[in-house]
Formats: structure tokens, sequence, C-alpha cells
């Protein structure tokens, strides 16, 4: 009797474990609906698996999802509804394209990653992504890919690391960090709650571009920063408010100035910048201006008002 007991007490446990074993297991893979052709969705419908994409798939529905993948040569479509209650990813040179009046909400993180072809001459494949309609992303917005705004992105943060450009009609919402390590061409307008330029963001001429302060948070301080080497150009006839400081920094985004530092560059001309707080230039130099940065110059500019001042200091070199 006790050796029947443990017999039924190890199968239960066994049972327990590989109920465990399967709720922790991501949804890829064992729980998954693979398209392996070209096909199309109508109606609705709702899977509790993940959505696999290794052809070219287009949704006219209403279709959600617990993740979806969207692998290297395969495309997808939104011409309907699209909603994941998790991640979105697309890899290599997938691509993907929300039409006029398509939505896409992805409830947790978009992903969209290069991927690497080759073993010494390596080439890289980056997706391509296209909004004509909206795309809501209620975690991060994390975007390695060549992007068109045409319509409207919402997301909490943002990491842009290739190019992204917001058209005429188009609007890209960050209430949280936007970092760009890419290229960011503003036509039409752009809002974050605070921005660090690693390479360039330009504000083309009739673009917005608002930086705006939360509160509540201290992470969305209303600062425009533009680290070393990197660059924003505010063109004719943009316009730009900053609710926190203008920071033309020479440091990396962790805040260290490594040997032979240079600030950052702002060009502008005949833009409309306001800065509520100050407008914080760093110099190599004691008391002067790096002769080969650009700045923001008053007279070039006379729709550029800092309300807290221009406030000038120098870079202290520091070794890691």
């Amino acid at each position: 009797m006790i050796k029947k007991n443990k017999i039924m007490r190890t199968r239960q446990i066994n049972a327990i474990l590989f109920l465990t074993f399967l709720v922790s297991m991501p949804n890829t893979g064992l729980f998954a609906r693979t398209i392996t052709s070209t096909s199309s969705q109508n109606g609705t419908e709702r899977l509790n698996e993940t959505l696999v994409i290794n052809s070219d798939y287009t949704i006219n529905g209403n279709l959600t999802a617990t993740e979806v993948t969207i692998n290297s040569g395969c495309s997808l479509t939104i011409n309907g509804h699209l909603n994941t209650t998790g991640n979105l990813t697309i890899l290599g040179d997938g691509s993907l394209a929300i039409n006029e009046g398509g939505e896409l909400l992805v409830a947790n993180n978009f992903n969209a990653k290069h991927t690497e072809n080759g073993l010494i001459n390596k080439t890289k494949n980056y997706p391509n992504v296209v909004v004509n309609g909206s795309m809501t992303v209620e975690g991060t917005f994390a975007c390695e890919s060549h992007l068109t705004v045409n319509g409207e992105i919402e997301t909490e943060d943002a990491i842009v690391k290739q190019d992204l450009t917001i058209t005429e009609n188009g609007a890209l919402v960050v209430y949280g960090q936007l970092t760009n390590y890419g290229v960011i061409t503003d036509n039409g307008r752009l809002e974050a709650g605070r921005i660090d330029v690693v390479k360039e963001l330009t504000i083309s001429s009739n673009a917005i571009l608002y930086v705006n302060k939360d509160e509540s948070d201290s992470k969305t301080n209303g600062d425009l920063i533009v680290r070393k080497d990197g660059k924003i150009s505010f063109e004719k006839n943009s316009a730009t408010i900053v609710e926190g400081d203008l920071i033309q920094d020479g440091s990396t985004l962790l805040g260290i100035h490594l040997l032979f530092p240079k600030p950052g560059d702002i060009k502008a001309y005949k833009a409309t910048v306001v800065v509520e707080g100050a407008y914080h230039i760093y110099t190599t130099e004691f008391n002067r201006l790096d002769a080969n940065c650009e700045y923001i110059d008053p007279k070039d500019n006379p729709r550029f008002f800092s309300f807290g001042g221009i406030k000038q200091s120098t870079i202290k070199q520091q070794t890691l």
C-alpha cells in the first residue's frame, strides 16, 4: 500500500512538473499557428497561441494573437485590426504594412531586428515597416528597421536604431523616452517626454517637435539632449517647444566624457525654438565655443527663446 501511494505521489508530482513546464514555455513552437503560404484572414478570430508568419499574410478582419513573429523575407499586411497580447517581432528583411484604416495594438513590446548573412563579408538585412494607419505599443517600441510613418504611432518608450521618416501627415508620440541611435527625419509631428540624440534628428520645414514634461515622472523631464557626435537640425519655419532643458552635451549616454570629447551639433536657421528651461552648452575650451561645432545663433534665429537663459560649461575629459 505504501509503495502504491509512493507511485501515485510520483505520478502527481510528474504531472505538476509537466504542466509547469508547459506554462513556462514561450509561445513560439509548441502553441503556434504558422503561415507557410500566401493567404489572408477575414472575419473575427482569436488565437490563444503565437502567430508565426513564414510567407505573405494579409489581415482583412479582426485578429487577436498572443504574440506575432514575422520572419525574414516574409510580410504582414494589415487592412483590418490586429491585437497582440504579448510581443510583435520582425526579423531580417521581413516587412510590416499597416494600410489606411488598419490598426495594430501591441500590448507588450515591438521589436524589429536586423539579421546578418555571411562569415567574412557580412551583409545586414533590415526590416521594412510602413504605417499608413495606426499603431499603439504599450511597452517599448524598439525599431532597427526602415520605418515610414504616414499615419500615427503611439508608444510608451522608443529606441530607434536605423532610419525613421515621419511624413507630412504622420505623427510619432512617445509618452516616455525616445533614444535615437539612427536617423530621424520629422516632416510632420514628433512628441516625446524626453529625447536623447546619439546620431541625427532633423526637424524639417513646417514640421513640429514637442518635448513635454510629465511632473509625475522624473524620466520624462522634457529635456532634449544631443550627445557626443550627435546632430540636431532645426530647419527654416520648423516649430519646436522644449518644456525642459535643451542640452548640447559632449558625453555618451552613460554620461562619460571620453578623451578628445566633442559636443554634439545643433544647427538652426530661422526656426522657432522655444525652451522653457535653459539652453546648456558644453564646450572643450574655457569661456569659448568650439570652432568645429555648430550652435544656435540667436542672430540667425530671432524666434529662439530660452526662458532659463544660456548656460555654458567646460567639459572635463574622463577616461574609462
